[in-house]
């Protein structure tokens, strides 16, 4: 388990982005503002927590999708199993062989959806992460020559491997 100590720090850095945290502030005032940061802080740390547990009991669930892709599976054989309080209501024989394909394409589906989101959110959280920093650069140093589109430029020369 990771230390409650990063937890904290993490959270800090995502949620409480510094150049954009007195804007939200200011649009949301002090006590709701506050309120959600300390709702979002909170949640995003019982869904460490629950991930946590998740991947200790299945050791084999070590990524989001492959998470998704179990739960999809399990969701979907629940509600394609037959019914068992109502013979009349059970599905024909048909029906019953192809769960199982049925099952897996919800799972792979789920798998893969997961994955371009989590791409996705990759790519997003970068390109938060390049004008952060390219603000930062802007208000450190006021008086250069140097505008928006240069600093960015510099971000990603100075982040580049």
């Amino acid at each position: 388990r990771t230390p409650l100590w990063n937890v904290v720090v993490n959270s800090v850095t995502y949620m409480a982005a510094p150049m954009s945290m007195p804007a939200t502030m200011a649009q949301a005032g002090w006590g709701m503002g506050s309120a959600l940061l300390l709702y979002s802080a909170g949640i995003t740390y019982l869904t460490g927590l629950l991930l946590g547990d998740i991947c200790l009991a299945h050791q084999h669930l070590d990524t989001y999708p492959k998470v998704a892709e179990e739960g999809a599976a399990r969701l979907a054989q629940r509600l394609l199993a037959p019914s068992q309080t109502h013979p009349a209501d059970s599905p024909s024989s048909a029906q019953t062989q192809s769960s199982p394909r049925l099952v897996t394409r919800y799972a792979r589906l789920a798998f893969w959806g997961t994955l371009l989101l989590q791409f996705l959110a990759y790519y997003l959280d970068t390109v938060a992460q390049i004008i952060y920093v390219e603000q930062y650069f802007g208000e450190l140093l006021p008086h250069s020559p140097i505008c928006q589109w240069q600093w960015l430029l510099v971000t990603w020369l100075v982040s580049v491997p």
